[in-house]
């Protein structure tokens, strides 16, 4: 028998997938756990566990949304909520909710999107306008025109007056190079005359909102389609053409309800660039510089040396022109996402690409394009999301991310796969959602990266899985950690909540960022959509501080709801989206009982001055199989027996510690001094236990909360004998 005193002094490998269970070989296999639920990773290596979620409010008609950041400023920031065929908007200090005709004026009756399409958008912010696109919706504005007040249109919404902004909205398709001529029948040729256009090509699909350009000889026109039609269409002249005769000089704009709308965007190099529609899945387009609602590349035949078209879009072409690059593949593969920064990095179906410049400035424009195919790993349909000078993407099978760097030793970008060696996450999910049995398996939907306070990747599954990455590259930090967020989303109470979308913007305070959700969940009798949000974790010394800010509350429950009140109270109201589930409280910096809520409110066994109240949730960590003690060789498969654990908390009031979640000792916290109304107080240091385990092969160690209070664990270690 050899004894042993094993340390484990980080987690920063976080949950490893059961295929790693004998790589011993690895470093990261002792960085690693086996099981890390409801604990966030930081990058200095301890865990620590996630804080609760706030409840806001409930979505219009109990509809999943879909959340999306829009921030404004410091001190400005909004969560835009899309459900289906309704946008509202939250403001992230005062909590208020802003819809259409009250904060948001809708304008032009723009077609809102409908069912699961709300999960495939893709937006891009600048200043006080968020793009929204879908490949197929017509392209979104939600312009913010005073604090708490927006505009939604279409991308070319306009007033009958101003027919000249639209013109120049939309990219074109290569001039007609057949024979096939379109022709205008109208009773002039004057800007804002109806009639209707006729391709000689009778087979040929108008659709609404499709813009025609139509030259004869040096001069060139432009009308609007009004209605759908095969052969012909009504129509609206735009920009007045010199004739009404067939011509075959003529160009179809690159988007519209026949070509299909653009699918990804993103600004880059002081342009809007919008990719990848139905018919050029592998086209991206990029509007004027400095000018994001001019797409329009080629000029009027008329505009060559002067503004004869009143355009104002004549003479040589420039670099700031608008441009349209079609990457160059050996394939077509459909454009999955754009994301920005040093160069133009675009994630394709089956190849990431770089685009920049072709010359020494690097400038990406019309007379200089410049791309390459960089790997060739293929990529979802997600936006992709940058952390400081890396891009991570979701490979083409959605259940893998990767992460684009250049590499300068190999003078060219390279993907790591950060999920390589927690590979079950992303089903993690599947057994216990019996819906999904049979059926895809599950995939990530979305993600959205949380820089502060410990950058982590979160991502939502298909299946309403919540799980994250806490990833530093620089300190060589990949932690996945796995989220139950608190709650059912079935009768028979079997189902973890169904997370739908999450967004990230920055706090009221703008001191951290919190993570805003979605949740699903099944409420006295009936299926809730909840709009919450994690906020940081708790920082203060005191459970029971006197501060009546969520922020410096001890939030850790779900779907939480505070009360405070100068005058001690024993019933707590507000709970009425909780109705008939058992919650957990904490009074006053103490554990209350369990409680039941009934129309709305619980009563407490004694009463209180502040009470957070909310849905439980356990935090449970598990280290990998010990490897410590043995002298001819591996300890894996021989008999061991851990007698004795050191743990190293940090900031941790309550847990339970063993060999299993059916084994488990409470450790004592509480100072046998402290008076009974007073709450524990928050403890750093080391706690000596002597280990409930008995002999056996594994040799693990398994720490839990069970209650709703802060436990951070620095380091682990363990003291037995390995007996060979």
């Amino acid at each position: 028998m050899a004894r042993f005193n094993n340390l484990k002094n980080s987690f920063l490998s976080g949950e490893l997938s059961p295929r790693v269970d004998g790589r011993t070989d690895l470093d990261r296999y002792f960085q690693g756990c086996a099981q890390l639920e409801n604990f966030i990773v930081h990058p200095m290596g301890g865990a620590s566990r996630r804080p609760g979620t706030r409840y806001v409010t409930s979505t219009p008609s109990n509809a999943a949304a879909r959340l999306i950041p829009f921030s404004y400023s410091k001190t400005e920031n909004y969560i835009v909520e899309v459900t289906a065929g309704a946008v509202r908007v939250i403001n992230v200090t005062t909590l208020a909710v802003y819809s259409s005709g009250a904060g948001i004026t809708v304008s032009g009756s723009p077609t809102l999107w409908t069912g699961s399409s709300i999960y495939e958008i893709q937006y891009a912010q600048s200043a006080d306008v968020l793009y929204l696109v879908h490949p197929d919706y017509k392209p979104k504005k939600l312009s913010r025109t005073a604090a708490n007040t927006f505009t939604l249109t279409d991308f070319d919404y306009h007033t009958g007056s101003t027919e000249l902004t639209m013109v120049k909205k939309y990219p074109f398709r290569d001039r007609n190079a057949t024979s096939t001529t379109m022709t205008l029948t109208a009773a002039a040729t004057t800007v804002g005359t109806t009639g209707t256009i006729t391709c000689s090509d009778a087979t040929f699909a108008f659709t609404t909102n499709m813009l025609i350009k139509i030259t004869h000889t040096t001069t060139t026109g432009m009308v609007r389609v009004t209605s759908n039609g095969t052969g012909s269409a009504n129509m609206i002249i735009y920009n007045a053409p010199s004739a009404l005769t067939a011509t075959d000089l003529w160009e179809e704009s690159a988007w519209s309800d026949r070509r299909g709308w653009p699918r990804t965007i993103c600004f880059f190099e002081s342009r809007l660039v919008m990719g990848g529609n139905l018919a050029q899945p592998d086209t991206f387009w990029g509007s004027f510089v400095n000018n994001y609602d001019h797409f329009m590349a080629r000029k009027f035949d008329q505009d060559s040396a002067s503004n004869v078209s009143g355009l104002n879009y004549y003479g040589a072409n420039t670099n700031n022109d608008p441009y349209g690059f079609t990457l160059a593949s050996q394939q077509v593969n459909q454009i999955q996402w754009l994301s920005p920064g040093k160069t133009l990095l675009i994630g394709t179906l089956g190849a990431e690409h770089v685009a920049a410049g072709s010359d020494d400035a690097q400038v990406l424009g019309p007379s200089n394009p410049g791309q390459n195919v960089e790997t060739t790993h293929g990529s979802s349909f997600v936006q992709a999301k940058r952390a400081a000078y890396t891009v991570m993407f979701v490979q083409r099978a959605g259940q893998r991310v990767r992460e684009l760097v250049f590499d300068f030793n190999s003078d060219a970008y390279t993907s790591e796969d950060l999920s390589l060696l927690a590979e079950h996450m992303v089903r993690k999910r599947n057994p216990e959602n019996t819906t999904f049995v049979g059926f895809t398996p599950p995939s990530i939907r979305q993600m959205e990266y949380q820089e502060s306070p410990s950058g982590i990747l979160w991502c939502v599954g298909t299946d309403g899985a919540l799980y994250g990455c806490t990833r530093d590259k620089l300190l060589q930090v990949t932690a996945w950690h796995f989220h139950k967020i608190g709650g059912y989303s079935d009768a028979g109470q079997t189902i973890p909540p169904i997370v739908r979308s999450i967004a990230v913007v920055p706090s009221a305070r703008g001191t951290h960022d919190d993570v805003w959700m979605c949740v699903t969940r099944y409420i006295n009798g009936g299926t809730k959509n909840y709009i919450e949000y994690m906020g940081k974790e708790f920082d203060l010394e005191d459970l029971d501080n006197d501060s009546t800010d969520y922020e410096d509350k001890p939030l850790y429950v779900d779907s939480a709801h505070f009360y405070s009140n100068a005058v001690a109270f024993s019933t707590v109201s507000g709970l009425s989206h909780l109705e008939g589930q058992v919650v957990d409280v904490l009074a006053d910096g103490k554990v209350h009982p369990q409680e039941t809520v009934t129309g709305g409110a619980i009563t407490l066994d004694y009463t209180a001055n502040q009470v957070v109240v909310g849905l439980p949730y356990t935090p449970k960590l598990k280290t990998m199989r010990i490897e410590a003690g043995a002298v001819t060789g591996t300890a894996q498969g021989q008999i061991k027996r851990i007698d004795g654990v050191t743990i190293r908390f940090y900031r941790t009031v309550n847990a339970k510690v063993g060999p299993s979640e059916s084994k488990l000792d409470r450790i004592v916290f509480r100072p046998a001094s402290l008076a009974q109304d007073q709450p524990t107080p928050l403890f750093t240091g080391d706690k000596k236990i002597n280990f409930p385990s008995g002999y056996e092969n594994d040799g693990q160690i398994m720490v839990v909360q069970d209650q709703p209070l802060p436990i951070g664990v620095a380091a682990i270690v363990a003291r037995g004998i390995t007996s060979e």
